[in-house]
């Protein structure tokens, strides 16, 4: 087009152009527009303690992106404390975690925890231990090394091998440690030690003089592990509904605070809060 006008008045190339290039323009930015929409948004990343992963966020995430068309929620179970860090450092927009913020941790106290599901804290043995249930005081005992064999429960004259998990601040192990100890960081008498819930779970299923910690959600998903009464009652979903059962979970969705730099991190991050207090979500 600048080429055929080249040669003629000011006032005749700009007839020339309204009426030549003006169309070709215009359909350019048409083609891009819809171009753009073609493109996916920018990506949500939720890091959970494995607990939360494995009790909300996976299939939670899954929702999401139904919902919010062209957005990827990359999930990522990692330790409590690792997630929470990376939270308050801006590195990921939301965390799941199983526990409130540790006083003694100064990074964790400009957090926002809402409570979006409720779980509940399981002491589990191997299907092949045959006690059936604990009270809270036997609880207590073991973990503060009081009582160390299974004979004194009940059961064979067997030592038991209370399962741990290393990690510091483990937001299923600090909930415990909180509710029946009165310190979530408070030292117990474990014997083995393990990275994560799922290896403690697997460790635990093929030794029947084991007993450890994990959640309601992932116990009922494991026949190979056998929960344990507490004071008479069984943990189940009913009876965590119905308030009989004593170590209730409730399982958090973690923000950085007001006073955070706010931007598309914190925009994704309260959509996302908006979304799981919603009745499609959870």
């Amino acid at each position: 087009v600048e080429r055929e006008v080249q040669p003629l008045p000011p006032d005749e190339r700009e007839a020339v152009r309204q009426q030549k290039s003006k169309p070709i323009a215009d359909a350019l930015h048409q083609w891009l527009t819809q171009q753009r929409q073609k493109v996916p948004k920018a990506g949500a990343v939720w890091y959970g303690d494995l607990a939360s992963a494995r009790a909300y966020m996976g299939d939670t995430a899954k929702l999401y992106e139904l919902k919010h068309r062209g957005v990827k929620v990359e999930v990522k179970a990692i330790g409590t404390v690792a997630a929470l860090d990376a939270l308050a450092q801006g590195r990921v927009d939301l965390v799941g975690s199983a526990r409130l913020a540790d006083p003694d941790n100064v990074f964790e106290q400009g957090l926002v925890f809402t409570p979006v599901v409720w779980d509940a804290i399981v002491l589990v043995t191997s299907a092949k231990n045959p006690v059936g249930g604990l009270t809270l005081e036997q609880i207590a005992d073991i973990y503060l090394g009081r009582i160390t064999d299974w004979s004194q429960l009940g059961g064979p004259a067997k030592p038991i091998n209370l399962y741990a998990v290393a990690g510091p601040d483990d937001g299923v192990e600090f909930s415990l440690r909180r509710d029946l100890l009165g310190n979530g960081n408070r030292v117990v008498a474990a014997k083995r030690w393990y990275i994560n819930t799922q290896q403690l779970e697997d460790a635990i299923a093929i030794d029947p003089a084991a007993l450890g910690v994990t959640t309601l959600s992932s116990q009922a998903r494991n026949k190979l592990l056998k929960p344990l009464a507490i004071e008479g009652t069984i943990p189940s979903f009913k009876t965590l509904e119905s308030g009989e059962y004593l170590f209730s979970l409730p399982l958090y969705l973690v923000a950085r605070g007001p006073d955070a730099p706010q931007g598309d991190s914190s925009a994704r991050a309260r959509d996302a809060l908006e979304f799981m207090n919603g009745e499609s979500a959870l």
